[in-house]
């Protein structure tokens, strides 16, 4: 079947007029990403929130930093750096003048800041479309978070050093640098990504002077000072170099990163358009290969392998990956177009191409509209919160066990038990070294023999448990898909049956919570592991 060629004129009229559109497409992607971003943030409350609002609430009270743990049942006096306390007290302020819809405002915009930049400046469709893939692969992080302010950050930091180029960073460049890096540690300890970015910046600078370092030695030289510099500045905060201690041990804690979801690999799950945007962005760099710096090269490896160990580190690979990757997009846009011009496409493959761009595009959008409109708000156990206040005589030194996103809720409720673990803690141990964060998963995932074992070691008179039916809403294509394809409900359920079936007794129960209790001969059948526990109640 013949199949009509479409001459270059036509083709270039088709692209012209294509691109009148390019305008209001930009708009459009930085108004929806906008309102997707502000969605979740608003509706998805992070689990860390509240201890979180709590610490503001007790800073600005007492006018002094916390340095010990005040708030657990389980490690009471243990140390504690608040490395985001800033943050937090604006968070307590937010809250507490009933501000919560302009915290959601503005960490949504502190996240769209990056691909608003990166939407205003696609020269074309194919540019827009990475950038929407790249918005929506940033949806699970966005939120009312202290991580959204590193992002933002870690973004700026990368366009500064991008404008800097080859040139060596003068004085006021460096005391700008020693400002910024002073008021990032005092906002989030992720300031250990912006040395890691500057530093092989300078690195990767090294290595494309290798062949003249003592004509240009003097340049590296200065920058090796204002990193220096910068370094300094960063023990300008409260806990001095405490919180760099503290930061280094959360990222090297085994505990971290086997038992919290954003510090686990991300190709656990299935995700279509994550490995699309690797793939295209692998075979762009090969293909373009001797038009990216060493240095780009350098810092793309480094935090993609980063992002491979943790998925919270998806909005750093996406900063460092799409100003190398639009460029080159435009760049295979040039080769096609030349191709095209020396073999004319006929008309049937550009309607299909036409449609498939169409489609792909759609998907994206559909993606993202659906993921912010129909997510649901995590439930917390409100119910539960204002039972324990009706009875606090009777629960007030209970030691309770309850879901690890839940503490940080019962940490701010009224009249609340204390707490048994929350957001401040996945690295800390017990004194004979196990983690809490073993216990708590032990008991949520393990067999009856683990569940046992660490009600023994915690001394656990209560049960909090999260019921079946309490789970999120869905995006309508879920963008974390795991791989098991296990949602909880049956773990849950059988959860529920193994306590019942065991003597314990639910004490209060609605729609989203049950709370057991242990039955009065328990200790007697399974002893406390630590019976001091037990003398301390009595």
């Amino acid at each position: 079947m013949y199949h009509r060629a479409m001459p270059p004129t036509e083709l270039a009229h088709i692209a012209a007029s294509l691109k009148r559109w390019l305008p209001l497409a930009q708009i459009t992607l930085v108004f929806l990403a906008f309102g997707a971003f502000f969605r979740t943030a608003y509706q998805l409350i992070d689990p860390d929130l509240w201890w979180r609002i709590h610490s503001g609430m007790d800073i600005l009270a007492s006018g002094t930093l916390p340095y010990a743990d005040s708030w657990t049942w389980t490690l009471p006096g243990h140390p504690w750096i608040e490395y985001e306390w800033f943050i937090d007290t604006l968070y307590y302020v937010g809250v507490a003048n009933g501000a919560w819809v302009v915290l959601a405002i503005a960490f949504a915009a502190f996240a769209l800041i990056p691909f608003a930049v990166w939407t205003l400046r696609a020269r074309n469709f194919l540019d827009l479309s990475l950038v929407a893939i790249g918005i929506y692969l940033m949806l699970p992080i966005v939120g009312v978070r202290p991580q959204i302010v590193t992002v933002t950050l870690f973004f700026l930091l990368y366009e500064f050093l991008r404008a800097r180029g080859d040139r060596a960073p003068d004085a006021r460049w460096t005391l700008g640098a020693a400002t910024f890096f002073a008021l990032w540690a005092n906002l989030h300890p992720g300031f250990f990504t912006g040395f890691a970015l500057w530093g092989l910046w300078f690195l990767g600078g090294i290595w494309e002077d290798r062949l003249r370092l003592r004509e240009r030695f003097e340049r590296h030289a200065r920058e090796a000072l204002a990193l220096g510099i910068a370094f300094l500045a960063t023990f300008l905060n409260p806990y001095a170099h405490h919180i760099h201690l503290e930061t280094l041990l959360a990222l090297a804690s085994d505990p971290m990163h086997t038992y919290i979801a954003e510090w686990r690999p991300p190709f656990q799950y299935f995700e279509p358009l994550m490995p699309t945007l690797v793939g295209v962005a692998i075979f762009l760099v090969w293909k373009f290969r001797t038009a990216v710096r060493a240095r780009e090269l350098l810092i793309l490896a480094f935090f993609f392998v980063s992002f491979v160990k943790a998925a919270r580190m998806a909005p750093m690979f996406l900063i460092t990956l799409l100003p190398v990757l639009l460029p080159m997009a435009t760049r295979a846009r040039t080769e096609i177009t030349k191709i095209w011009a020396a073999y004319p496409p006929d008309l049937g493959m550009i309607r299909a191409l036409l449609f498939g761009a169409f489609a792909a595009g759609a998907f994206v959008i559909v993606q993202i509209a659906s993921f912010a409109a129909l997510m649901g708000a995590i439930p917390y156990p409100q119910g539960l919160a204002a039972f324990y206040e009706s009875h606090q005589i009777e629960y007030a030194g209970m030691r309770i066990l309850h879901p690890y996103e839940w503490g940080g809720y019962f940490g701010i409720a009224r009249n609340a038990p204390r707490v048994y673990i929350d957001g401040r803690m996945p690295h800390w141990m017990l004194p004979n070294g196990d983690s809490l964060l073993l216990h708590s998963v032990g008991f949520e995932i393990g067999t009856v023999a683990e569940q046992r074992e660490a009600i023994k070691q915690l001394c656990v008179e209560g049960v909090v448990l999260q019921k079946p039916d309490a789970l999120l809403s869905r995006s309508l294509f879920p963008i974390f898909l795991s791989l098991s394809r296990d949602d909880g409900r049956a773990r849950r359920i059988e959860n529920i049956e193994r306590l019942q079936a065991q003597g314990w007794h639910a004490t209060y129960e609605d729609d989203t919570t049950m709370l057991f209790v242990a039955p009065e001969d328990w200790f007697t059948r399974f002893p406390c592991a630590d019976d001091r526990l037990l003398s301390e109640k009595a």
